[in-house]
């Protein structure tokens, strides 16, 4: 009875049979199962390669229009430094030149204050703000504008150089930060180009097939590189660049109408300078001449003077003469008259006639004086004039010898060169 009730480890066939279907069922599920998480998976694993694709398309693209910018701004940039350069060196050329004029310069307003200061050496009536006095304090004053200018604009020059060379080193800093950012930019297209590139973005560790990251083949870290110059997008690198290009346009501009300002002012000046240098000697010449013209005359003069005081002399000494001649002619009458004071009438009338004949000689004495006084007073004139002619004839040989050989030797040196 025992036995009939312990159960038996044999099945019935449709148990088995069951059996079998459910293990059929399960294996058909998880097959089915298996198969639609392959089929996902492969649908994943294809989107993701398209939209990788795609977006690697992307960044060669952008990549390579970012290369396209750089390298036109490279030019661009390179190409300014150029002229940079060029108005730096044209600019140096204008600062030397202004050097050299106006060591010129001063050196001849230097002899112009010198032959100034010669003049003022005339005495009296010499001492005049004659023509050439006017040329030469016009002259004077010419030249010290011109100073004034060429110093003014030398300080625009410099000032002008000093924006250039910093704007240069701005440039050059500027070309050097493309260069490198042009280099990053290869280097990560290189890197994008590499298959073990896109496995290496979700660097694994424990991975299979970790080995072909770039870090470990470039030697680079995979974190995001910093773009150089510090700068947080391709517009602000934009911004940038276009801002140092315009301004490397305005100040080569600025100094291409300073070169010009400066190269056509040292011309006018220079034509200015000698113009007025010409104008100048011309006086000095005309001033000369005339001072010549002047001293002859007086030469001429004086020498009719001294001849005048000869002849009056000798006039003089003849009257004095005729005077002492008279005066005893005069004495003897007197002793033979004195004696028939007493005589008869019959003597009268021969006293009469010695009388009348001593009246009429002490008349002719007494012209004869009046004539040697007016002779000696026009002596005494002539010989006054004489001395003055002979002190304006001092003054004027001394005023003809600065300008003739002073002045106008020292102005045979003023020469105006166009530097």
């Amino acid at each position: 009875m025992s036995n009939c009730v312990k159960s038996s480890d044999q099945f019935t066939y449709a148990e088995w049979k069951a059996n079998q279907m459910n293990v059929l069922l399960g294996a058909e599920l998880d097959r089915a199962s298996a198969e639609r998480l392959t089929n996902e998976t492969k649908r994943y694993i294809d989107e993701m390669r398209q939209a990788s694709q795609h977006s690697d398309q992307r960044a060669e693209f952008s990549q390579e229009r970012r290369m396209e910018e750089v390298r036109y701004w490279q030019n661009e940039l390179n190409m300014k430094l150029d002229q940079i350069k060029l108005a730096i060196n044209d600019l140096s050329s204008i600062d030397r030149r202004l050097d050299k004029a106006m060591d010129s310069i001063k050196e001849n307003c230097h002899i112009v204050h010198k032959c100034l200061e010669a003049r003022k050496r005339r005495k009296r009536i010499y001492l005049v703000y004659d023509p050439a006095e006017k040329q030469l304090c016009k002259e004077r004053e010419i030249i010290e504008g011109v100073l004034a200018l060429h110093c003014k604009t030398k300080s625009q020059v410099n000032d002008q150089l000093r924006l250039l060379r910093k704007l240069r080193h701005d440039i050059e800093k500027d070309v050097l930060m493309k260069l490198t950012n042009f280099d990053v930019e290869m280097e990560s297209s290189e890197i994008r180009a590499k298959k073990a590139a896109i496995a290496a973005y979700n660097y694994d560790p424990n991975c299979e097939g970790a080995e072909l990251c770039p870090c470990k083949l470039e030697g680079h870290c995979c974190q995001k590189t910093k773009k150089p110059g510090g700068l947080s997008s391709i517009s602000d690198w934009l911004t940038q660049v276009k801002s140092v290009h315009t301004e490397a346009e305005k100040q080569r501009q600025n100094a291409a109408n300073l070169t010009s300002i400066a190269d056509s002012s040292l011309k006018q000046t220079k034509d200015d300078l000698q113009n007025i240098k010409v104008a100048t000697d011309d006086a000095f010449r005309e001033r000369i001449y005339e001072l010549r013209d002047h001293k002859a005359k007086m030469e001429d003069h004086l020498q009719k003077v001294v001849k005048q005081i000869q002849e009056m002399e000798t006039t003089s000494q003849s009257l004095i003469n005729e005077i002492n001649i008279y005066t005893k002619k005069l004495t003897f009458e007197q002793s033979k008259i004195q004696p028939l004071q007493n005589c008869p009438q019959n003597l009268l009338d021969s006293e009469e006639v010695l009388v009348t004949n001593y009246c009429t000689n002490k008349g002719n004495v007494e012209k004869l004086k009046d004539n040697l006084a007016c002779v000696q007073c026009s002596l005494k004139s002539l010989q006054c004039r004489k001395v003055e002619v002979e002190s304006d004839l001092k003054l004027c040989t001394e005023a003809l010898t600065i300008d003739d050989y002073e002045c106008l030797p020292m102005r045979q040196s003023i020469k105006y060169f166009l530097y």
